[in-house]
């Protein structure tokens, strides 16, 4: 992930060569946004969040799988303002106190009655559910935390 000038210049993701038995790097960035022109990012303020490393355990579900570690991009209108690299427990006790946050908004509220109507009753479940799979919470600014 490169930006430069509030242009996302590049997106590379890590593939395992088996015939050298080391990774090789790959530019995903046209496949992402159907462009191999730069994208100017100034429409964007949140959090990136961003697995490194190994699989940890694998959740065939939106975010739900565990990495090695975390990269953590800051981004406010397009700019980077501050890079955070945490291991895979960190990460998750970083996201305790924007989910207790997370729990006090209507969109929590939203949310949770949404899937009692699929049917899900246990509230227990339900959080551990959106802890788990909604990454939406964690757009919360770091530096409150």
């Amino acid at each position: 992930f490169q930006v430069l000038d509030n242009f996302l210049n590049c997106i590379v993701i890590e593939k395992y060569n088996r015939k050298r038995k080391s990774p090789d790097y790959e530019s995903v960035i046209a496949s992402v946004f159907n462009s191999n022109e730069k994208i100017y990012l100034s429409w964007y303020t949140g959090l990136l969040v961003i697995p490194v490393g190994d699989l940890i355990e694998y959740t065939h579900m939106g975010y739900g799988s565990i990495y090695e570690n975390y990269i953590l991009l800051k981004i406010v209108d397009g700019e980077l303002q501050s890079k955070y690299e945490m291991t895979s427990n960190e990460y998750m006790n970083y996201k305790i106190k924007p989910f207790l946050e997370f729990k006090k908004t209507e969109e929590y509220k939203k949310q949770v009655m949404d899937l009692k109507k699929e049917g899900i009753d246990d509230e227990e479940m339900i959080d551990s559910f959106l802890f788990i799979y909604n990454i939406e919470f964690t757009s919360i600014i770091l530096d409150e935390n």
